[in-house]
């Protein structure tokens, strides 16, 4: 998809903000450039660190837009293969890390937003509903989380959009989900897990 393409906002090589006016190189400019390169650099490390852990834990994985689009036909090309990691983060070096999620990881994610006038802990409240304290819980840029769980062998779960309530959705089989530490640009909030979890965690709802 040629739109998934395009480099993540603040994280493309930063050309445009070298030249002067009249195409000429301000040291101002270039020292700005030279500072956002840095970043876009140590952001690419962490996110090849992140990637590796979680192939090696089992999880497939693949790259994903700023915009959430996927850069691959994720259904098949997700991998846990290191050597196909590299290949796509030398490609779009600060990809978001996607996850597949049903069959495919053997994990099923409840999706609880907190964006556009919706929120979905308050539905959670107002029926009265938990998370199991097992979960694995990711927070998102918005404010939201993403809740973790293994997928029961032999069980179906495909996904679903506020069907349990506003602000609620399930991602299972034919979905994804981001991965900390993803940011959809180097200024914006990342996907982080909850205090005292790390990705080896994940691991654990797979064992």
């Amino acid at each position: 998809m040629a739109r998934a393409r395009a480099g993540i906002p603040g994280c493309s090589w930063p050309a445009a903000i070298i030249a002067g006016s009249r195409g000429r190189c301000s040291m101002s400019a270039l020292h700005r450039a030279t500072v956002v390169d840095r970043r876009r650099v140590a952001l690419h490390d962490e996110l090849i660190r992140w990637a590796h852990a979680y192939a090696t834990n089992g999880l497939p994985i693949f790259p994903v837009a700023w915009n959430k689009f996927p850069h691959i036909k994720w259904g098949a090309g997700a991998s846990t293969d290191p050597a196909q990691i590299d290949i796509y983060w030398r490609r779009w070096p600060c990809a978001m890390i996607g996850l597949p999620t049903g069959a495919k990881s053997g994990l099923i994610v409840v999706d609880i937003d907190r964006k556009n006038g919706v929120d979905g802990f308050q539905t959670m409240r107002a029926n009265g509903w938990t998370i199991d304290a097992r979960a694995v819980e990711v927070r998102t840029p918005s404010g939201g989380s993403h809740f973790y769980f293994p997928l029961k062998q032999g069980d179906i779960i495909k996904n679903s959009a506020s069907k349990l309530g506003p602000g609620i959705d399930v991602r299972g089989d034919g979905g994804f989900v981001v991965l900390p530490p993803s940011r959809p640009s180097l200024d914006a909030p990342d996907y982080h897990f909850a205090e005292g979890q790390e990705y080896r965690e994940m691991g654990r709802l797979l064992w």
